[in-house]
């Protein structure tokens, strides 16, 4: 008996709590630390932001770029866009359900237009004027950290999943029996 779909999102949404939970402190203790130290001006706007978003992304994730995009059974505009994937990707497989290449790859497919259209945003001055080749192309260092923060989202989302897979699974069986 295999973890469903609503196993999983049921678990991400929990954890996904506990990060925003967790971030918040964080952001809080921070923002403490550098008003008792008169320092506010080192707080960053892409924290906030990255901070903000990570918990939507990582809900984000399982749902559009999670490790089960590789079982063809989705619906819609998300199963053509992930067949190719499907196809090519054994389940649980090690471009599947890996946080090293897995997350990497379907990073990579899942969100490429989004980087490629920050790339496009940041250098349109660029762009206009000449023709040029994508190791010309340059992001501000505050949105290449949120991209690394958005990364690093993913791959968290990508560990609730493995974990609900190897935690839930002999649970159920334990109290469900293999069926």
């Amino acid at each position: 008996m295999k973890t469903g779909r609503k196993e999983h999102l049921r678990f991400n949404n929990i954890v996904s709590r506990g990060l925003s939970l967790g971030l918040i402190v964080i952001l809080i203790s921070l923002i403490h630390i550098f008003y008792e130290n008169n320092r506010l001006d080192l707080i960053k706007p892409w924290w906030i932001t990255a901070l903000f978003f990570s918990p939507i992304q990582f809900s984000i994730h399982e749902r559009w770029a999670g490790p089960d995009m590789d079982i063809p059974t989705r619906k819609g505009f998300l199963g053509i866009y992930w067949r190719i994937y499907a196809k090519n990707v054994k389940h649980r497989g090690m471009f599947s359900h890996t946080l090293v290449f897995g997350t990497l790859v379907r990073f990579l497919i899942g969100y490429w237009f989004v980087i490629l259209g920050l790339l496009a945003i940041f250098n349109l001055d660029v762009l206009l004027v000449q023709p040029v080749i994508l190791g010309d192309l340059r992001l501000p260092n505050e949105v290449g950290y949120m991209i690394l923060c958005w990364y690093g989202s993913c791959v968290l989302s990508d560990l609730a999943h493995i974990l609900c897979d190897r935690i839930l699974n002999p649970i159920k069986i334990l109290f469900l029996g293999d069926a």
